[in-house]
C-alpha cells in the first residue's frame, strides 16, 4: 500500500504520495516555508512586502518564483502573466478562497493590465513599476509541486505531490508508472486517466473557484488582454509537461483562448492537452494519446 498524506495549505488541497514512509512534519514544515514567502493573502509574507513596498530585496524563494513567472510571460506571449495582482483583488478575490463571500459592488474598470516587463530583477533586488501587484498563485502551486518531488523522494523509490491543480511525480526505477485521474467537473467519475513515469500535469478550471459578483457568476482566472475573468467554451484543460510552470502556463492558455484556438497553441510546442468544454464533452491533442491509461485497469491514486 502507498503511503498517502494529506493536508490544506495554500488555500488548496495537498497531498504527497510515496512507495516509502513520509517525513510529513518536514514535508508540512517546508511548504509552509514556501507559502510564507510566496502568499499573496498573508500581509506580512515576502510577496505583500514587496507589493506595499514596490522596491524590496526579496528571499531567495520568492526570488526564484518571480523569475520562472517572468520566463512564462516571455513564453506565453504575455497571455500568462505575473502582474494581475490587483485585478484579481478588484473583482473580490482579496483573500483565501475558502473566505471569499458574494458582493453586490460593480466591477471597476480593469481594462489596463500593467505591464509585467516592467518588473524589474537584479539579482535579488527586485523593483515594481506604479499600480502593479503581483500574484503567482497558478506558477507557485506548479513550482511547490515540482520541489516537493525534487526534495523527497525516497532514493530508488517514486512520490507524487499534488498542490490544487498541480500534480508532479518521479518514479525513477518503477517498471510501472503514476495512474492519475482526470477529474471531469459534470460527472462523478474521471473523464480518464493518465501513465506518467515523470514530469508533471496541471488542470486549470473555471468551475471551482466562482463567486457572486454584481449578481454575476465569475471566476479566478483573468484574461490580461481585458482585465476581466476569461470568457471561452472551455470548463477545464490538463496539460502534460516536462516543467510544472509550462504545463500551468499551457492549462491556463486553453481556458483564455478557447477549445479549438488552445488546443493548437499548446499543440505547436508538442504539449499533450485534455480539454473539457463548457457542455461537457472531452477533447485531446494527439500528443495527449500515448498517455492514455487503459481504461478498466485504472485504479486512482
Amino acid at each position: 500500500m502507498p503511503f498517502v498524506h494529506e493536508w490544506r495549505a495554500l488555500g488548496v488541497l495537498c497531498r504527497v504520495v510515496s512507495n516509502s514512509p513520509l517525513d510529513t512534519v518536514a514535508i508540512e514544515a517546508q511548504v509552509e516555508e514556501w507559502e510564507q514567502a510566496l502568499s499573496r493573502f498573508r500581509s506580512n509574507s515576502d510577496l505583500a512586502q514587496l507589493n506595499r513596498q514596490r522596491r524590496a530585496h526579496v528571499s531567495a524563494t520568492l526570488q526564484q518564483v518571480l523569475l520562472a513567472a517572468l520566463e512564462v510571460a516571455q513564453w506565453s506571449q504575455g497571455l500568462v502573466v505575473p502582474s494581475l495582482g490587483q485585478h484579481i483583488a478588484d473583482i473580490g478575490y482579496d483573500q483565501n478562497f475558502a473566505t471569499v463571500v458574494p458582493v453586490t459592488a460593480d466591477f471597476v474598470d480593469a481594462s489596463i493590465v500593467p505591464d509585467w516587463r516592467g518588473i524589474v530583477v537584479r539579482g535579488r533586488d527586485v523593483t515594481l513599476p506604479p499600480q502593479l501587484k503581483i500574484d503567482l498563485a497558478g506558477v507557485a502551486k506548479g513550482w511547490i509541486a515540482e520541489q516537493l518531488v525534487a526534495l523527497f523522494t525516497p532514493q530508488g523509490g517514486a512520490l507524487l505531490a499534488q498542490i490544487g491543480g498541480d500534480v508532479a511525480v518521479a518514479a525513477p526505477n518503477a517498471t510501472v508508472p503514476w495512474c492519475i485521474a482526470v477529474d471531469h467537473p459534470l460527472q462523478s467519475t474521471p473523464c480518464g486517466h493518465i501513465a506518467l513515469f515523470e514530469g508533471t500535469v496541471a488542470t486549470s478550471s473555471t468551475y471551482e473557484r466562482r463567486w457572486q459578483r454584481a449578481g454575476q457568476t465569475i471566476h479566478h482566472i483573468i484574461d490580461p488582454r481585458s482585465g476581466m475573468p476569461a470568457q471561452s467554451d472551455v470548463l477545464a484543460a490538463s496539460v502534460i509537461a516536462t516543467q510544472a510552470i509550462y504545463a500551468e502556463a499551457a492549462a491556463k492558455i486553453i481556458v483564455l483562448l478557447g477549445c479549438a484556438a488552445g488546443l493548437a497553441w499548446v499543440s505547436r510546442y508538442g504539449l499533450p492537452a485534455l480539454v473539457i468544454d463548457q457542455s461537457g464533452n472531452v477533447h485531446t491533442n494527439d500528443a495527449w494519446v500515448p498517455f492514455i491509461w487503459p481504461e478498466g485497469t485504472a485504479t486512482d491514486v
